[in-house]
């Protein structure tokens, strides 16, 4: 298996806060921007 990048992981959370806010709430952003700085997200 290929170990993902930083970015690849920033993609992916922005993904899944887009994918979760337009399930659980009905609507949400069409774009988001996600920084990992050490042990924050």
């Amino acid at each position: 298996m290929k170990k993902m990048t930083k970015g690849q992981w920033e993609a992916k959370i922005s993904e899944a806060m887009i994918k979760f806010e337009k399930e659980f709430m009905g609507r949400g952003p069409t774009e988001t921007v996600t920084y990992i700085i050490r042990d924050v997200i």
